[in-house]
């Protein structure tokens, strides 16, 4: 769960939980529940951002539990049934010294 992201850049914050949904579109499970409450109980984010990331856990779980989640994905990004990658993407993730620290505009 994230909160919304910047437009003009790649700029997210990870407030911890998330929903983990096997290949077989049912099977599912809310992971990371404490590193998220203890990040909001030290204060690392708002009540905004802590209720939207439970509600936004429950309304996924729910598309899981109802079949509409792999529904949605099909409709957002058409996935093969086998990888077409030949040149796996490459991630960089920058420690908070490496990186100008911005402030999200909706953080609570």
């Amino acid at each position: 769960m994230t909160p919304p992201h910047y437009v003009d850049a790649i700029y997210t914050t990870d407030l911890h939980p998330d929903v983990l949904v096997l290949a077989d579109g049912t099977t599912h499970q809310l992971v990371d529940v404490q590193d998220f409450q203890s990040a909001y109980d030290d204060g690392l984010f708002g009540q905004a951002w802590y209720d939207g990331a439970r509600q936004e856990a429950e309304r996924v779980i729910e598309e899981v539990r109802t079949g509409r989640f792999i529904d949605m994905l099909r409709e957002a990004a058409l996935f093969p049934d086998t990888s077409i990658r030949t040149n796996p993407a490459v991630l960089t993730e920058l420690g908070p010294d490496e990186a100008g620290f911005r402030h999200h505009p909706d953080f609570p």
